[in-house]
Order: C-alpha cells, then sequence, then structure tokens
C-alpha cells in the first residue's frame, strides 16, 4: 500500500498511469501561436511549432479575412476529429476539419489539420480558384 510520485519529467510527458502528480504537474499546459497565410500561396503542407512537449488534446482556430469573413471551430486531437464546428463556411468530416476565410467560397485557401506531434502540427493547404489578400488565424492548442 505505498504510492510513488512521479517526476515532472513523467508528469509532463503523461505516460506513466501508475504513478500520482502533484498540483504543480496537474496544470493545464496550452500555446497560442498565430498563423499568417497568403491566399495567393500554392497547395502546400506547412509544418507550425508549438511548445506543448505533448501531444494536444485539442487545438482551437479561430481565422479571419474581412470583416463579416471568419470561421473558427476545434480539432480533437485524442480521437482525431472534429468538434464543434461554427461559422461559415466550416466544413467538416468525422476526421477533419477545414479552415476556410474568404468571401467568397469558390476561391479559398482551405486547410486541414494532419500529423500532430508533441512539438508540430502540420496544416494541408489547398488553394481553389485565385484568392487574394491574406487569412489571420490564431491556434490555441491544449494538452
Amino acid at each position: 500500500g505505498t504510492s510513488e510520485l512521479a517526476t515532472d519529467a513523467e508528469a509532463l510527458a503523461g505516460t506513466d498511469e501508475t504513478r500520482y502528480v502533484n498540483s504543480k504537474q496537474a496544470i493545464l499546459r496550452t500555446d497560442t501561436i498565430t498563423i499568417t497565410r497568403d491566399n495567393t500561396d500554392a497547395t502546400a503542407t506547412v509544418q507550425y511549432s508549438h511548445s506543448l512537449w505533448a501531444v494536444p488534446k485539442m487545438i482551437t482556430f479561430h481565422a479571419i479575412f474581412a470583416t463579416n469573413s471568419f470561421s473558427h471551430g476545434s480539432y480533437d486531437g485524442t480521437n482525431s476529429s472534429a468538434v464543434f464546428p461554427t461559422g461559415t463556411p466550416w466544413a467538416a468530416t468525422s476526421t477533419s476539419f477545414s479552415i476556410h476565410a474568404s468571401t467568397n467560397t469558390g476561391t479559398v485557401q482551405q486547410g486541414v489539420v494532419s500529423e500532430i506531434t508533441t512539438t508540430t502540427f502540420d496544416i494541408d493547404w489547398t488553394k481553389v480558384g485565385s484568392p487574394t489578400g491574406v487569412v489571420y488565424i490564431v491556434a490555441t492548442l491544449i494538452a
């Protein structure tokens, strides 16, 4: 009947399920990054860095292109699925969602989250039509 405290490294990794953590180790870890995407850029996969040092359980995106042209929603990294997709024009499936921000749905940069790791995640950007302008995205990651 004895218990053992996890080290800070074990608690941060979140892989040891037999040791207990203290209140300092049990804090919610978050990171916020700003992404800028030029709508004229070609289709490409872009890797973004984060500082959670753990695979995010959720990534929330808020994208804005122009007045009244925005999208927001979240990606569940644990279950690889879109959650709470709201606003227009979001496109969601059971395993991904698209980041859209444009005044015309026929000319957009569409981004789909992929390849999430302990230090990075990718967005697979697809250029549709001939969009112009820049999309600004705030991504909040939660571990």
